[in-house]
């Protein structure tokens, strides 16, 4: 199935407009491979409404060479496949200066949306940037139902997939250790590291020390 570009956009502007049909485990300590999406689904029953509008066609999982996600999509949409790249943003730290760079949600995989009766789907896995199209025995790996409108519907107002829903701590909030090197220690919550990851200051031998620790290793302290 081949589309133009403006049938493509009309399509991914349409789709984000969509309320989400079914809810799936989206964890942000597990997404350096999207595979886990195909076991952690909640629920097959949701109609997948961003595939209807591409005449029946469904999502499948593309895996691009090392750091060629971006070439992989570029070269795959100037063959009028429609495919997605989902990215989140993380803080970085360079000579004494923090930034907010994008990064791939998922390195080394993306989504492209086929018809297996009309495309040429195997001239994906020959495409610049492609390393294969990812396959069960000799047919291409359907993405489950749903499992893209959950994505899309976690993106902000700049298109990035936000990870942290979870984190509703506010700088000066005091926090307890529940796991790892200070277990039980208190401290201050300065602030969100990346999308997985937090800044808390504690006071170790009579200085105060900012520690980085995963989200899920702190709680309020009560």
């Amino acid at each position: 199935m081949r589309l133009t570009k403006r049938e493509m956009l009309r399509s991914c502007i349409a789709a984000k407009r969509e309320p989400r049909q079914a809810k799936y485990v989206l964890s942000p300590y597990n997404y350096a491979c999207p595979l886990y999406l195909f076991l952690r689904c909640e629920s097959e029953s949701a109609v997948d409404t961003i595939g209807a509008r591409f005449d029946m066609g469904r999502w499948y999982l593309v895996h691009s060479l090392p750091r060629a996600e971006t070439k992989a999509m570029v070269h795959l949409g100037r063959q009028g496949f429609a495919a997605y790249l989902p990215h989140y943003l993380v803080e970085r730290s360079h000579a004494r200066r923090r930034d907010w760079v994008e990064r791939p949600l998922f390195p080394s995989y993306l989504f492209i949306v086929l018809d297996l009766r009309r495309d040429r789907w195997r001239a994906v896995n020959s495409t610049v940037g492609v390393r294969r199209l990812v396959c069960a025995g000799d047919q291409p790996l359907a993405v489950p139902t749903g499992v893209i409108e959950e994505i899309r519907g976690r993106e902000d107002d700049r298109g990035y997939v936000s990870l942290a829903a979870g984190c509703t701590y506010h700088q000066g909030d005091r926090v307890r250790f529940t796991e790892g090197p200070f277990l039980d220690l208190a401290g201050i919550f300065e602030s969100r590291n990346d999308e997985e990851r937090v800044v808390v200051l504690l006071s170790l031998l009579g200085r105060p020390t900012r520690v980085t620790v995963p989200l899920r290793a702190i709680a309020p302290e009560v």
